[in-house]
């Protein structure tokens, strides 16, 4: 979580098809076990499917309507 101007941000971490040995070499979430949806499942997995899924459960639990772009215009021509 970030927090700047009253404002904040959050995000999160989904390991999908993660090499999972860098985590050696760090003490993550408080040195809880680290997992991947790989090695729960014992197969990869298809990212395109983990992201279409998690856009599906955002919506659903934000109560919003997704809508695709082709692509996105940021700032303004001078």
């Amino acid at each position: 979580m970030h927090i700047a101007r009253w404002v904040t941000t959050h995000g999160f971490a989904l390991n999908v098809n993660t090499d999972l040995s860098y985590f050696n070499l760090i003490v993550a979430c408080e040195g809880e076990p680290v997992t991947s949806m790989q090695e729960l499942l014992g197969r990869e997995v298809e990212m395109s499917s983990v992201e279409e899924r998690i856009i599906e459960r955002f919506a659903e639990v934000f109560e919003l309507e997704i809508e695709s772009a082709t692509s996105i215009v940021c700032g303004s021509a001078a």
